[in-house]
């Protein structure tokens, strides 16, 4: 995996010690000017934007002012100088690293004219080269961190060897997955991680059970609790959301909700 030879594999940590391990992306958002006609040109008009779920926490905490790194990869391309630009004023880039032989991670969505997506095409390989020796070489800096922030993009042998990481050291570790084929990147015992925040569609997928009622959704989270979480939050899209530790506690609650919803593509 040839990288950057200017990079420095040996940085010291940041003040916060608040790092986000996962993807960045370069979102493009094409919407259709017409309903779409398949195997022909189609007109449209698009926008640009950054995106990544790693990199969009990490972008958040920048905002409410946390000093906060992003471990990622990204290539020698374009979209690496674009996300490096739109994102380094508020988020430690220093940490990630541009790699040969990959494009950085990229998102095209095609919207027709009510919003809905018709088609989505997601370059993310890059994203299987997080893998245990990449994760491996930040372990000095990831040892004295205060908070770890994982998104399921990262491959299996990471996010089980960050988990080891946060028992050992003792680190608040928060887990968000990012879809529902992502789930089986999650190991089934979880005690050494602090917060999950995962959806119902996520948690049908991980325990294979239907939400038909709201004493099935108290069950996913009971179910979550049992590998060892010590918090989850369970949202559905603009339903209530469920949170549950293990101290018993139980609560429901609304999501902020927002008059006009522009497209879904990230949701």
């Amino acid at each position: 995996m040839p990288v950057n030879d200017t990079q420095n594999l040996t940085k010291t940590p940041n003040s916060s010690g608040v790092y986000c391990l996962g993807a960045m992306s370069v979102d493009r958002k094409f919407d259709l000017l017409a309903d779409i006609v398949w195997k022909t040109s189609n007109p449209a008009t698009s926008s640009l934007s950054v995106g990544g779920v790693a990199r969009n926490i990490a972008e958040n905490l920048g905002r409410m002012q946390v000093d906060v790194g992003l471990l990622s990869l990204g290539g020698f391309d374009q979209d690496f100088n674009y996300l490096k630009e739109e994102s380094q004023n508020l988020i430690d880039m220093s940490f990630v690293r541009q790699i040969e032989g990959f494009s950085t991670c990229a998102y095209n969505a095609v919207l027709d004219p009510e919003g809905e997506m018709q088609l989505g095409l997601a370059d993310m390989q890059i994203n299987e080269e997080m893998n245990l020796a990449w994760i491996k070489e930040y372990e000095n800096v990831l040892a004295s961190a205060r908070l770890l922030i994982a998104d399921l993009n990262l491959p299996t042998e990471t996010i089980v060897y960050i988990l080891a990481l946060a028992k050992q050291f003792n680190i608040d570790l928060f887990i968000i997955p990012v879809s529902g084929p992502k789930m089986n990147r999650l190991p089934e015992e979880l005690s050494s991680l602090t917060w999950l925040i995962v959806n119902q569609d996520e948690s049908e997928t991980f325990f294979n059970r239907k939400v038909k009622n709201e004493e099935d959704l108290d069950c996913l989270a009971t179910l979550w609790l049992e590998t060892g979480v010590k918090n989850v939050v369970i949202t559905r899209g603009a339903k209530p959301s469920l949170y549950a530790n293990q101290l018993g506690t139980r609560l429901s609650f609304k999501p902020p909700q927002v008059q006009h919803i522009v497209d879904v593509t990230g949701a």
